[in-house]
């Protein structure tokens, strides 16, 4: 994909890919995350390993429900 490309929240021409660490929702933080960015309002925009790694990271910090007795 070509940069910078439309923001899908403001419509600015201002989508870059970056790679940061980033927070999401449920406080799950995510190192290293390549993803796109607005350089105007800051909406993000992750490919399908992206979200793949944030499920991954999710999915390790959820703990077995014990089945009552």
């Amino acid at each position: 994909m070509a940069e910078p490309f439309p923001c899908h929240e403001c419509g600015k021409v201002e989508m870059v890919l970056v790679t940061e660490t980033i927070k999401v929702e449920g406080g799950i933080v995510v190192k290293n995350l390549p993803h796109y960015k607005c350089k105007s309002c800051n909406a993000r925009l992750f490919d399908t390993q992206g979200v793949h790694a944030i499920q991954k990271i999710r999915d390790k910090g959820r703990r077995p429900h014990r089945m009552a007795a």
